[in-house]
C-alpha cells in the first residue's frame, strides 16, 4: 500500500509541475513521458523476471521501492536547472522511472503467486486489485492536498519519503519471512 500511495500521490502533481514549473512544452512532456518512458520498460521487463526468479518478492521490492525514489528527486534537480539541462534531466527522471517501473510490474504480477504458495492465487490478486482501487480513491486526493496546502516539491518529497519506508517494510517482512523460513526465490521452490 506504501508504494501505491507514493505513486498515486504524484499522479496529479507531475503534469502541473512539467507544465507550470518547468515550463516544459508538450511534445518534450509527451516524448518523455511517453515514448521514452516505454522505450526503457521494454528492455528491463526480462531482466527484473530474470532477478524475480531467484530472488523473493521482499527483497526485489525493497530495491525497486528504493530505487523509486531517484525519480522524484531526478524531477526536482530538474527544477533547478535551465535549457538542455533541464531537458535532459527531465529525460533522465522518465528513463529511469521506465526502467524502475518495468520491475515494480514484474512483483505487482507475480507476487501473487509467490504469497498464495499453491493456494488459490485469484484470491491474492483480487485482493491486490481491491487495494488498489482503495489507494486509487485515496492517494491522489492527498497529492492534491498536499500540493495545494505546502509545494509540488513538497509532493515529491513526500513521494520520496514514502518509497523509502516501503523499502524499509519490505526489508523488515524479509527478516519476519527469514525467520519463518519462507524468504526463498521462485526457482527453489520449483526444486523442493
Amino acid at each position: 500500500m506504501t508504494y501505491g500511495v507514493a505513486f498515486m500521490l504524484l499522479m496529479p502533481v507531475v503534469p502541473l509541475y512539467l507544465v507550470d514549473d518547468l515550463k516544459l512544452s508538450y511534445s518534450t512532456i509527451g516524448l518523455a513521458r511517453g515514448a521514452l518512458m516505454q522505450v526503457a520498460m521494454i528492455p528491463a521487463m526480462p531482466i527484473f523476471g530474470r532477478i524475480f526468479d531467484r530472488s523473493t518478492p521482499h527483497r526485489m521490492g525493497a530495491w525497486i521501492f528504493a530505487l523509486l525514489v531517484f525519480y522524484p528527486l531526478l524531477l526536482l534537480a530538474a527544477g533547478k536547472t535551465d535549457g538542455t539541462l533541464r531537458t535532459a534531466l527531465v529525460y533522465a527522471a522518465f528513463g529511469w522511472f521506465g526502467v524502475v517501473m518495468s520491475g515494480l510490474s514484474v512483483i505487482w504480477s507475480l507476487s501473487s503467486i509467490r504469497f498464495a504458495a499453491g493456494e488459490d492465487v485469484g484470491i491474492y490478486q483480487s485482493v491486490h486489485v481491491a487495494a488498489t482501487g482503495v489507494r486509487g480513491l485515496v492517494a491522489p486526493l492527498l497529492g492534491y492536498a498536499v500540493m495545494t496546502i505546502f509545494s509540488k516539491e513538497a509532493a515529491m518529497i513526500t513521494s520520496a519519503v514514502l518509497w523509502v519506508a516501503a523499502g524499509g517494510m519490505m526489508v523488515w517482512m524479509r527478516r519476519i519471512d527469514r525467520r519463518s523460513g519462507e524468504a526463498t526465490s521462485l526457482r527453489a521452490e520449483v526444486r523442493r
